[in-house]
């Protein structure tokens, strides 16, 4: 996973615009290019901890279909009892 270069990075997309109505860049493209960036770190995760991030994305992802969807019909009374599942194992690592 690569790191924007501002912190607020959404955002920056209207600065974008506003250079370019403003004359200061040609393009977006051309803005996009002198305003963002990513850092030059990254994160990758650590192959041991794949399979655990693998089963919380899938949990995460659950709970977001029930809470964050309008057509959720997923049951997510097992989530609780899996994350803490998966807590146990990791400390116990």
């Amino acid at each position: 996973m690569n790191i924007a270069l501002w912190p607020a990075a959404q955002t920056l997309r209207f600065s974008r615009c506003g250079a370019v109505a403003g004359c200061a860049h040609p393009t977006i493209a051309a803005a996009q290019k002198a305003m963002g960036g990513l850092k030059p770190l990254g994160y990758k995760p650590k192959a041991a901890n794949v399979a655990v991030y693998n089963k919380l994305y899938l949990l995460y992802k659950k709970l977001h279909d029930v809470f964050g969807t309008r057509a959720a019909s997923a049951n997510c009374a097992d989530v609780m009892k899996e994350l803490l599942r998966v807590r146990t194992q990791a400390v116990a690592r």
